[in-house]
């Protein structure tokens, strides 16, 4: 049965998500509206285009494209278009467990008029998702996305120095596998923030852009052996032809299939 002609249009909205840690709804031109309601996470929220009535706090706010919405776990808000005027908007749902691991504190709930940061890392958070990115990588947006917006837990007094090293050499065993920011920091002894940091200073690159290298590098080893393009990506864990492709050329400036031609044996 086809709608009536008046009915709200509600497009599908596309959400990613991981393993109970965070969830991403991307909404677009919709007019589907919420009652107030209460999450278990903490929630950011940025409009992309239209405008909204935010109920926040107890008070009913308008807010237009560009403004972000910051609500702790336990409080109550409804965000709603305005009457006959679709909306576009992006909403981040974060477990708070999780959100404790990275060292982060929970943000207090608030709206910013104008939060150009905060569009900047959901536009990279959605493109990396679309890009199938590793686990590694979208950490690391998502870490850069909330740490100024949530105040550092207290650096607890730790016996022994960090070990940067450690985490690198976990990397380099695991660099085909699934790997997150938190078990890193965990291993050196560091926040995320720091590890980031240390691990750039020792290799010139972040965590994500090493395993981004090791991976290239064992691939090109498993072509040169004579595995097949397609199973050199799965096994170097890309999810997708494509995905192994443009990083394997942004690398060696060929295709994986380029490479594996090109190759000659001395």
């Amino acid at each position: 049965m086809k709608p009536a002609p008046d009915s709200p249009r509600i497009p599908s909205p596309r959400i990613w998500h991981h393993a109970g840690q965070w969830e991403l709804r991307d909404v677009s031109d919709s007019a589907a509206c919420y009652a107030p309601h209460v999450h278990d996470t903490f929630s950011l929220g940025q409009i992309v285009a239209g405008a909204s009535q935010c109920l926040i706090d107890g008070c009913v706010r308008p807010i237009a494209a560009g403004a972000a919405v910051r609500v702790r776990a336990g409080d109550v808000h409804a965000c709603n278009p305005d009457p006959g005027r679709p909306w576009s908007y992006r909403m981040l749902h974060v477990d708070l467990a999780w959100l404790s691991r990275l060292g982060l504190n929970e943000p207090a709930s608030g709206l910013q008029p104008d939060a150009p940061g905060i569009h900047d890392g959901f536009q990279q958070l959605v493109a990396a998702l679309e890009r199938q990115d590793s686990g590694l990588a979208i950490d690391e947006i998502l870490y850069r996305l909330l740490r100024p917006l949530a105040p550092a837990l207290p650096t607890q007094p730790r016996e022994q120095p960090h070990h940067v090293g450690r985490a690198c050499d976990y990397l380099h065993e695991h660099a085909c596998d699934a790997v997150d920011l938190a078990t890193l920091a965990d291993l050196a002894g560091l926040s995320p923030w720091q590890l980031i940091r240390a691990i750039r200073r020792q290799t010139g690159l972040t965590p994500h852009a090493l395993q981004l290298n090791l991976r290239i590098q064992r691939a090109r080893v498993w072509l040169r052996q004579g595995m097949a393009p397609a199973d050199a990506a799965q096994q170097a864990g890309f999810a997708d032809q494509s995905h192994f492709t443009r990083q394997f050329k942004r690398q060696t400036a060929l295709t994986p299939g380029g490479y594996r031609q090109a190759l000659r044996t001395a």
